[in-house]
């Protein structure tokens, strides 16, 4: 009777949790993000090995270290949560996305229209964007803008 239900407890569980699994960053994940929409210009995101970094406009710039990820099977596709606090107190965020690695594009589950794509200079770089696909690497050339080295140098 204990082998059953434990059985039925591990069975529970797995059906709980779908096919989610703790993993560790993806290498072809790393690097900025951009996409080409002109709504989202001004905005960008960067994944390394252990943050996760929001450009938000201007020089609204947030890192935060990755506490985990983890990586579902959703529709035949990648979708991944990234784990990162948000405050002192350990108040955990979630950032989630699907990732295709055919495409090598990111795109968020409400808005899967915009396609993000890693950053090089080029298309995205001071140019208007209407119409214009960023090209993506496998590595990005630049990384996250900073006070001392900021997107367009004009």
């Amino acid at each position: 009777m204990r082998k059953l239900v434990l059985i039925i407890a591990v069975a529970l569980c797995a059906t709980f949790l779908g096919c989610s699994r703790e993993v560790p960053m993806n290498e072809d994940l790393i690097g900025v993000w951009r996409t080409a929409d002109k709504k989202y210009a001004d905005r960008h995101f960067e994944l390394t090995m252990e943050r996760v970094i929001f450009s938000t406009g201007g020089w609204g710039v947030t890192a935060h270290p990755i506490d985990r990820m983890e990586q579902h099977s959703e529709n035949d596709r990648t979708f991944y949560i990234i784990y990162y606090p948000t405050n002192e107190e350990g108040d955990e965020s979630q950032f989630s996305f699907y990732y295709d690695p055919v495409q090598d594009v990111i795109r968020f589950k409400n808005q899967e229209q915009f396609e993000w794509v890693k950053w090089v200079e080029g298309p995205l770089h001071g140019q208007e964007l209407e119409g214009v696909q960023p090209t993506p690497l496998e590595t990005p050339e630049t990384p996250l803008e900073t006070p001392e080295t900021p997107l367009d140098p004009d």
